[in-house]
C-alpha cells in the first residue's frame, strides 16, 4: 500500500476519471482504481517536467 498527498487539482482529476467511467457504465470506481487508471494512462515523456515544475510551485505555496 501507498499513502499519497493529493491537492484540489488532483482530486478534481480523479473525480473526472470516475465521472468518465460512470458514463461508460462502470459504477463505484474507488479512489485507488481512479489513481491506478491515471498512472497507467499517463504519457512518460518530457511533458512531465512541466507538470512536475507546476506541482512543486503549488507545493511551495501551500507550505507557507
Amino acid at each position: 500500500k501507498l499513502s499519497a498527498s493529493l491537492y484540489s487539482f488532483d482530486i478534481e482529476c480523479l473525480d473526472r476519471i470516475r465521472e468518465f467511467m460512470r458514463g461508460k457504465g462502470i459504477r463505484n470506481i474507488t479512489d485507488s482504481e481512479a489513481l491506478r487508471l491515471a498512472c497507467r494512462a499517463v504519457r512518460i515523456d518530457d511533458g512531465l517536467m512541466d507538470i512536475y515544475e507546476g506541482m512543486t510551485r503549488e507545493d511551495r505555496r501551500r507550505r507557507k
